[in-house]
């Protein structure tokens, strides 16, 4: 069965999320199934959707907002 990786661009796409985001999971090893090659990470896209999903099941999805972002 052939693994298909994506880049942060395309995870961050896919998730709707912003980049840096996605940036700051894999950093802080929040994703599974992630690669890095010199700055560059590589994320096996089954296994962040399925990371995605049970995310989003959790009632309290403030891991969603960015840290930076002002509340308004």
């Amino acid at each position: 069965m052939n693994t298909i990786y994506i880049n942060t661009n395309e995870a961050s796409k896919l998730l709707g999320v912003a980049q840096r985001t996605v940036q700051e999971w894999c950093k802080l090893k929040k994703i599974s199934g992630i690669v890095k090659i010199g700055k560059i990470y590589l994320i096996n896209k089954k296994e962040v959707l399925e990371w995605f999903k049970k995310q989003e099941q959790r009632p309290n999805k403030i891991w969603l907002v960015p840290k930076y972002e002002r509340i308004k």
